[in-house]
Order: C-alpha cells, then sequence, then structure tokens
C-alpha cells in the first residue's frame, strides 16, 4: 500500500509516480489525494479545503445572499474517509484476483458527494432549496424550532402526522401542510422548554432532540462512559480530550491507538526497521530527512 498527496506529476518527478512503484511491485494499491482529480485540466493545481467548497457551491448554500464558509472541514475529512474505503474496495480486489491498482480521492469529488441530495436536474427543476440562515431544515416535519428556552429538531415523515396530532399540545396542527404547518408549529413550539416538547414528541413515537453545543457532547456522561470521547497525553500539548472511535464491531472491536506524534518523530525508527539505521545520520546531516 502507498499513498501520496503531491500535485500531479510531483510524485514521478521524484521517482515514486504510480509507475515507479509499481515496477518494483506490481500488486501495489497506490492512492492519490488531491484537490481536483489528476485526470481533468486542473490536476496539477494545489487545492485546500476552501477550494474543495469554493468548487463545488458548498460556500453559496452556506452563505444563502452572500457565500459564506462551510465552518466543518467536510472536504478535508471525507476526502481522507472516500479514500480509505476506496483502498478498501481495492484490497478486496486484490483479494479476489491478485491485482494491484491505483485509486483516487479528491476534495472537489468529495464535495459533490456530500450536496447529492441537491444535486438533481430535470425538466421543470427549480433551485429553490433553503440555503444559509434560512435553512432550518427540509420542510415544517424535517428541521430546527425554537422553543421557550432553546431549540430543537423535529424529525417527522408525513406518515407520522397521526403520532403528531396525538402528541400532547399540537392538536389541530398535523391537518396543515406547508408554510402554513410550519407557522403554526413555530407559534405552539415558541410556548413551552424544549425538555417539554422533545419528551411529548418523543413519547408519541416521533424524532426529535434538544440542539447542544460541541461542549456539551464532550463531556456528556454516557459519551465518556462508552468511550465516545477520549482523553490521551499528546507530545508537546499534553492532556487532550478529542473523538473517540465510533464503529462498534462485535467480533473486532476498535481500540483507541497512541496519539499521533509531531511530524517525523517515528522516521528515524521507520528507517531503521527498513534496514537504513546505518546511513540514518548520514541521512540527517543531508537534510533527506528530519526530526523535531
Amino acid at each position: 500500500m502507498f499513498i501520496q498527496n503531491f500535485r500531479k506529476g510531483t510524485a514521478e518527478r521524484l521517482g515514486i509516480g504510480y509507475d515507479d512503484v509499481r515496477a518494483r511491485r506490481a500488486d501495489i494499491l497506490y492512492a492519490s489525494v488531491s484537490a481536483y482529480g489528476y485526470d481533468g485540466p486542473r490536476g496539477a493545481d494545489r487545492g485546500w479545503e476552501p477550494v474543495g467548497q469554493a468548487t463545488t457551491g458548498m460556500q453559496l448554500r452556506m452563505g444563502g445572499d452572500a457565500p459564506a464558509m462551510q465552518p466543518f472541514a467536510l472536504c478535508d475529512y471525507g476526502t481522507g474517509m472516500m479514500g480509505a474505503f476506496s483502498v478498501l474496495l481495492a484490497l478486496f480486489h486484490r483479494g479476489r484476483t491478485g491485482e494491484g491498482e491505483r485509486v483516487q480521492a479528491a476534495l472537489s469529488m468529495t464535495g459533490t458527494l456530500h450536496q447529492t441530495s441537491f444535486m438533481f436536474e430535470y425538466e421543470g427543476r427549480t433551485w429553490d432549496e433553503p440555503s444559509g440562515r434560512a435553512a432550518r431544515g427540509a420542510g415544517p416535519l424535517q428541521r430546527l424550532y425554537r422553543a421557550a428556552d432553546g431549540w430543537f429538531v423535529l424529525g417527522a415523515r408525513p406518515g407520522d402526522r397521526p403520532r403528531l396530532a396525538a402528541a400532547t399540545g399540537i392538536a389541530g396542527l398535523a391537518a396543515m401542510d406547508g408554510g402554513a404547518l410550519e407557522q403554526a408549529l413555530e407559534t405552539r413550539f415558541a410556548t413551552e422548554p424544549t425538555a417539554t416538547w422533545v419528551d411529548r414528541l418523543t413519547a408519541a413515537g416521533i424524532g426529535a432532540h434538544a440542539l447542544v453545543d460541541l461542549e456539551t457532547v464532550l463531556e456528556d456522561p454516557w459519551v465518556r462512559r462508552h468511550r465516545l470521547t477520549v482523553v490521551r497525553e499528546h507530545e508537546g500539548v499534553g492532556a487532550v480530550r478529542m473523538v473517540g472511535p465510533s464503529p462498534r464491531l462485535s467480533m473486532t472491536p476498535v481500540r483507541v491507538t497512541e496519539p499521533a506524534r509531531p511530524p517525523g518523530a517515528d522516521g528515524p525508527t521507520v528507517l531503521v526497521e527498513l534496514g537504513l539505521g546505518d546511513v540514518l545520520g548520514e541521512l540527517l546531516s543531508a537534510r533527506a530527512i528530519a526530526v523535531p
């Protein structure tokens, strides 16, 4: 397995392009991560998270009337995940055929993937989905509402209208639709606290949850007990609470690994394992490698 995230042409110039590496091992899985993908006209251009957003219209959707940066690094993290998923597919193929292959993932490709629900074009299509501050949800049954003391999200389907009608405090509203229903729910939900509405809705079989901030999530006792957040000692930084592994596998439990060390810190150890310990000093002197 080989992975690199250079611009198109850089790996070839360094002698570690796909053909170079494949000549040493024919069944290599060679993953390239870039901004635009190597196949298009911008394959040799640099790019970072904001570029991945800009090339896919994401910042227009986030901002509404004026563009705004999507605050989550969706393209960066998403491209890492898509690259890993693609490598798993390539591993499956190699396991069946013995063949290696080249794998690509790109920021702009990830940006379009995560906007799939908006990317449908057909005759009569109206591009009128809410964006920016107006994007409270997909409709009156799937959106954020303000209660008397905070916000909560309502998650219901059209088929849930009988349950909604049965929820305490909402009688008479479920027969409405569209903007009339949305306005009526806004007025009704504003009269009582968030916890009251969440309890009533969930008791009726309707999805609902209070809007919580990240600090609350990180310190939630259940989240901490199930190691969805963990505290680890990071070299040069100290104790850091961060997200733990979210997958839960019954036969192969996911474990929390050691925190990442500073860039290059493990370089000498890796070179020794590769049998290059005798030239380590020479490589350091020539600045071919660097350690923190």
